[in-house]
């Protein structure tokens, strides 16, 4: 008890020392906000927002990874260490794999790549790719700027955001619990759940945006974990932080915006820590970063512009068929609607019973400046606005078209973003549960242990069918051998239809290529791209016979999906 009371007094004193001063953070957050603001009349401030913009994600990976506590929780959580640097290394093995690349993925750095030099606006108040905010792919392109154009590069960028959020999401849930073994085996165990997910696995492994809102789902919530355990500046500066960069991600993020919101209401209204004013005014940058935002985005589409093949209630007839019966991927591993795993499903139906029931509650003695029927109706508030919130949000997900309105078990992948929220409010409801850790330690090591194995098996099923694309390999083979200089790419008839998105892939490892199509008369259908020297590509078992081919010195063979293409060098 009188631990409890020096813990309270302590962190008192700390709060009575931080409303004296601004910490780095929220200095950041303020000069973000004040040059976007800017920028919408001064667009020459292009450079300036984007070295904020970097420097602002600077702190928020300082804050994940947290060198100096990194090293002394890796003694205390050795479980969940061994989760985080496993999920890392398996991260960097599927990076190296050209079949992980994407063509979306090509096409969305290769942009941002474009946009970073486009002196002064730097694209920063720009879109890339069907309309998305151009700058969340910034922070993603920096692998390439500083180690060049690869497919390592390309794939390990598009992780950093899940790498810093489950990093993030761990030390978070670390936090909560008193009990270092318990906290480790059920923060381990949560996260090893991720895997769980069919689609978060899918886009995961394509290396896709799909994965950055579920990541800044886990940036967000971690941070959110520790303010409430700490009520610093730091920690509601860096929540802010993570709410402002998922305003210009993938649609889906923005569904973290109104909870987000929410939750910064409910701070000023029950006066949480004291510092009333604080919260109201990072609230108010959260929702210029949205304003700013919809300046120049294209992307949120939520109603119909023509009329689909499916009805919205067609819709909800297929979500509700999954939901109603969670294990039915687990006693049926083939079905054909692959929505979401049981256990993702499962963490919903269990999340919404504890708060049916009453398990999760406000412990008065940890939350400093705050009456206790003040944390009450914090709790009750924001409990059931995290379970409307979260039916909300996959409803939305699969009723509104979005870019390509999608059937509905696959626009369902849209509502991943809601995993990090119940995953943290799981590990607050665990941490509150301690008086019984010698049920709940062996029950989260076994559910750990299953999760990994299971994970293990269905990433490594999901890689086997995939095939690297012919795309990046003709354009890997041409680098290796110097092919991709000054000459122009011409391919047969043969080749036409494979090739006739290559600048999906080009857009990203070769900007600059240059290449065209033979015509059945064996004539080039863009005749100002023909140098003095080509490279001819064409199937090999379907040859053209083209007196330019016959003339020309074949130099080797590709293989790709389709069959073996022969490169041809020769003088038109």
């Amino acid at each position: 008890m009188d631990s409890v009371q020096n813990n309270v007094r302590d962190m008192n004193e700390k709060n009575l020392i931080e409303k004296r001063r601004w910490t780095a953070e929220e200095v950041v957050l303020f000069l973000l906000t004040l040059s976007d603001l800017l920028m919408l009349v001064i667009p020459k401030l292009g450079t300036l927002v984007l070295s904020i913009w970097f420097v602002s994600f600077a702190y928020i990976a300082r804050a994940a990874i947290c060198p100096k506590e990194g090293l002394r929780q890796i003694k205390k959580a050795p479980l969940t260490t061994l989760a985080i640097v496993a999920i890392a290394t398996a991260f960097v093995w599927l990076a190296q794999n050209p079949a992980n690349v994407s063509h979306e993925s090509t096409q969305q750095l290769g942009c941002a790549l474009e946009k970073l030099t486009a002196w002064p606006h730097t694209g920063v108040q720009e879109d890339c790719f069907l309309g998305y905010p151009a700058r969340q792919y910034f922070v993603p392109a920096l692998p390439t700027i500083f180690f060049g154009r690869s497919a390592l590069s390309l794939n390990i960028g598009q992780v950093l955001y899940l790498l810093v959020g489950l990093l993030a999401m761990a030390r978070g849930m670390l936090g909560l619990f008193n009990s270092q073994v318990l906290g480790d085996v059920s923060a381990a165990a949560l996260i090893v759940s991720t895997f769980q997910s069919y689609f978060f696995r899918y886009q995961l492994l394509n290396f896709e945006q799909s994965i950055y809102p579920i990541a800044f789902g886990f940036i967000v919530v971690g941070f959110a974990l520790r303010l409430y355990r700490e009520r610093s500046n730091r920690w509601l500066a860096l929540t802010s932080l993570g709410l402002y960069h998922a305003t210009f991600a993938y649609t889906p993020a923005l569904a973290l915006l109104p909870l987000g919101a929410l939750a910064l209401l409910i701070a000023c209204y029950i006066n949480f820590g004291g510092q009333r004013w604080r919260y109201c005014l990072n609230l108010a940058m959260v929702l210029c970063a949205v304003a700013v935002s919809f300046v120049f985005r294209i992307d949120v589409i939520l109603f119909p512009r023509h009329a689909g093949s499916v009805s919205v209630s067609e819709k909800l007839d297929v979500l509700w068929s999954v939901f109603a019966n969670p294990w039915q991927e687990l006693a049926l591993f083939n079905i054909p609607l692959k929505i979401m795993s049981a256990v993702f499903v499962t963490w919903l139906w269990i999340y919404t019973l504890c708060w049916l029931v009453g398990l999760f509650k406000q412990r008065g003695a940890d939350v400093p400046n705050v009456n206790s029927g003040g944390q009450t109706i914090a709790g009750l508030m924001l409990g059931w606005a995290v379970l409307v919130w979260s039916v909300a949000t996959i409803i939305i997900s699969v009723v509104s078209p979005g870019y390509a309105n999608p059937p509905a078990e696959f626009a369902v992948h849209r509502a991943l973003v809601i995993w990090p929220v119940l995953l943290g409010g799981l590990s607050v409801m665990l941490s509150q549960m301690e008086n019984i850790r010698v049920l709940l330690i062996p029950l989260a090591l076994a559910s750990g242990v299953f999760f990994t194995d299971d994970g293990i098996k269905k990433v490594r099923h999901f890689q086997d069918e995939k095939f690297a694309n012919r795309h990046y390999l003709l354009l890997d083979w041409l680098a290796k051998h110097n092919l991709l200089g000054e000459m122009a790419l011409i391919f047969s008839p043969s080749t036409k239809d494979f090739f006739l998105s290559l600048a999906d892939e080009a857009t990203y490892f070769s900007p600059n290529i240059r290449y065209t199509f033979w015509n059945t008369s064996c004539t080039p259908e863009r005749r100002e791209l023909v140098g003095k020297t080509t490279i001819m590509v064409e199937m090999k078992d379907q040859l053209s016979g083209c007196p330019q081919r016959v003339a020309a010195e074949s130099i080797g063979s590709v293989v790709i999906p389709e069959g073996v293409l022969q490169v041809y060098k020769g003088e038109i």
